[in-house]
């Protein structure tokens, strides 16, 4: 019984996990950077915030260096 229950739960020892039977390790690692990112609201909305500011940056500069060819 429980053979059928490692391979129905794909019980990996070796890293402490359990995956259901359609999933595979790209799934179980994005489930679990979503995981993290839930529990660390700070670092996560300090990194959006720094690559939102940092776009506006980049289109700011381009828009600037365009007006000054035109004059």
């Amino acid at each position: 019984m429980e053979y059928a229950k490692d391979e129905f739960f794909k019980i990996d020892y070796k890293t402490n996990c359990i995956r259901m039977k359609g999933e595979n390790k790209t799934e179980a690692t994005v489930k679990k950077i979503i995981k993290k990112m839930c529990t660390n609201k700070l670092l996560t909305t300090s990194v959006i915030a720094f690559i939102i500011f940092s776009l506006v940056n980049f289109i700011m500069i381009y828009n600037f260096m365009r007006i000054l060819q035109n004059i």
